[in-house]
């Protein structure tokens, strides 16, 4: 029984540091499996230029004030103030893990402990980008959270845009 319990934790924390590496896990694809980035900053020239695009067309789509966009960049600001240390603390941890499972023979109670101080972390990070939303949709009138809410819908399914415009029934 022993046996199996050391196997299970092994496996699992293999199978995650593997999804992790390939930008996935159990949290989904971006900052190693930690949540989407839609203002993930390349740190060049053109990952700024690229920001840039993307925000104003989203501006422009849903209708955003100027004192929103603001109010939309310190809600930004303060997310990424908060997942900073976290992403950090997180790498650190996932190194750690990497190391004690090459061993030969890891310790299965400090592997245990290691992936549940990781699933705290990933838990405020979730919680982090869940603020960040509900705080963006409070901004926003009900017709502009109604294209928020369209667009969210068109994105869950990113096949569709081609598919309609291949068949002639999108412009």
């Amino acid at each position: 029984m022993k046996r199996l319990v050391v196997f299970t934790v092994l496996w699992v924390g293999l199978a995650w540091s593997a999804a992790a590496q390939m930008g996935g896990g159990p949290w989904g694809p971006g900052l190693g499996g930690l949540g989407p980035q839609p203002f993930e900053i390349q740190g060049d020239a053109q990952g700024q230029r690229d920001l840039a695009a993307l925000r104003q067309a989203l501006v422009r789509y849903i209708g955003l004030t100027p004192e929103q966009v603001t109010q939309w960049e310190q809600l930004w600001t303060t997310l990424r103030e908060t997942l900073a240390p976290l992403h950090s603390q997180i790498n650190t941890l996932q190194e750690q893990l990497r190391q004690l499972l090459g061993q030969n023979n890891p310790d299965p109670t400090l592997v245990g402990r290691l992936m549940l101080q990781l699933r705290t972390l990933h838990g405020q990070v979730e919680a982090a980008w869940t603020a960040y939303r509900t705080g963006f949709e409070a901004l926003l009138t009900p017709e502009q959270l109604a294209k928020l809410r369209l667009l969210r819908g068109v994105a869950d399914h990113p096949a569709l845009i081609p598919a309609c415009r291949g068949l002639g029934l999108c412009r």
